[in-house]
Order: structure tokens, then sequence, then C-alpha cells
């Protein structure tokens, strides 16, 4: 026996088949868009997004007309009752309690807080219902953080022991980016959505 060098002229162990044998083994295979000539895609394209955009006037006109023939007779018929019994069931000092507690503690349990500023800033106006919406934000964004520090050695004792749940920590990581594990839990996020 030769060696490989002297089987194929000096060419090494590998030959290059020819182009024949391979185009006979390999016959080409068409595409599927291939026989669309490129000005009937453009036309598709063209038309699809025209429909977008018919579609999103549409929406947005519905929107609007909405909001200026239903806004008012929600307002009319549901807020303004609200508001009324309100002010006339509690005294303005609890009202202000109420809205305080509510505006602070309701975002660490997920519930809107949204409504007591309004009745804040209906009841107070823009003086004093800025005062209590402002103040009482200010412990409700740092009430998850303080939360999520008391239990940060909890939650990564939990994330060792169940690693599948903590897949979803992994990808809400990977998907910020710029923050960090403990920035995360200590923020409470991780304590209340996993």
């Amino acid at each position: 026996m030769g060696s490989p060098v002297a089987a194929n002229g000096g060419r090494g162990e590998y030959m290059r088949i020819p182009e024949e044998m391979e185009a006979a083994k390999f016959p080409p295979v068409a595409k599927a868009g291939a026989s669309e000539c490129p000005r009937v895609l453009r036309c598709r394209a063209i038309r699809w997004w025209a429909q977008v955009a018919v579609l999103a006037i549409v929406l947005a006109g519905a929107a609007a007309a909405a909001v200026v023939f239903l806004g008012p007779l929600v307002i009319k018929k549901v807020i303004a009752p609200i508001l009324y019994w309100v002010s006339a069931t509690f005294s303005r000092s609890a009202i202000a309690l109420i809205c305080f507690g509510a505006i602070a503690l309701f975002p660490s349990v997920l519930l809107p807080s949204s409504p007591f500023m309004w009745i804040a800033g209906m009841t107070f106006g823009y003086g004093y219902g800025f005062l209590i919406i402002t103040s009482a934000m200010g412990i409700g964004m740092s009430l998850p953080y303080f939360i999520g520090c008391i239990f940060h050695c909890r939650i990564h004792r939990w994330l060792e022991k169940w690693p599948k749940k903590a897949a979803f920590v992994d990808l809400l990581v990977k998907e910020i980016g710029s923050i960090n594990l403990e920035q995360l839990l200590c923020s409470g996020f991780l304590h209340f959505h996993t």
C-alpha cells in the first residue's frame, strides 16, 4: 500500500469530487417563492401594510369616539356618584388618611391605587392632593424594596431549592440585562411575581 500522498497525485488524503457527480446526487430544489415575480411579492407586501394602516385608523377612530361620547357618560353615571358618596360619608381628614394608606399600601399587594390618586386630587385640589399623592407614592415604592430586603436570604434559599421555578428569574435577569439578581430580589418584584 502506498501513502495517501502518492494515491491522489500528492494532494493529501482527500480528493475533490467532480461537480458533475455532485449535481447528479443532489438535484436542484425549486424555492416556494421562486415562481412568483418580485413585483407580485412587493404588491402583496404593500397591500398587507395598507390593510394594517386602515385597521389602525379605524381602531383609533373608534377609541376617539368612545372617549368623546362615552367618557362624559361614565364620569356622570359612575365616577361622580362615587365622589359624592365619599365626600358625604367621610370627613376630609379621613379621606386624606384613606387615600394616603391606599396609595402607599396597594402597590405592595398588586392592587391599583390610581382611583385613590384621583379622589385625592379631586377632593384636595392641586396643592394638597399633590402632596398626599407624592408622599404616599414614595412610601408605596419603597415598601416592596424593604420587604424584598427582609426576605433576601429566604428568597435565595427558595431559588436554590427549586431551580426549575427559578428559570423565570434567570429569564428576567437576561432580558433586563442591566440589573443584577440582588437588585431584582430586593426590589420586591420577585417576591410577588414568582
